[in-house]
């Protein structure tokens, strides 16, 4: 999205990924809602591998020299993929802490 609105290079991607494959960390009552809403598709739809290989591939494409991952809405499956895939380097956003690049 951010390509087609400017030609200036990608330096950092932040957060709001959303990728509860395996699992997610806002289960409650037994419910895994993170792997049914926020993710961009409908419920009955899941967030799988293609969708974070293809998004993984995406990144690459982009070139940031860093990317920020919240871990709240990710799941370490995902987490760990996207640190061994991605060309870039892979940080987890942790509340209160300074990033830089």
């Amino acid at each position: 999205m951010v390509s087609r609105l400017s030609n200036e290079p990608i330096h950092a991607i932040g957060g709001g990924l959303h990728f509860p494959i395996t699992d997610g960390r806002g289960n409650r009552a037994g419910i895994r809602f993170q792997t049914i809403i926020g993710t961009g598709k409908s419920p009955w739809q899941r967030i799988t591998d293609d969708d974070l290989a293809k998004t993984i591939s995406l990144i690459n494409k982009t070139a940031p020299e860093k990317v920020f991952l919240s871990g709240h809405d990710i799941c370490d499956h995902s987490i760990g993929r996207m640190k061994k895939e991605l060309k870039s380097t892979c940080e987890i956003l942790t509340a209160g802490k300074t990033y830089s690049f």
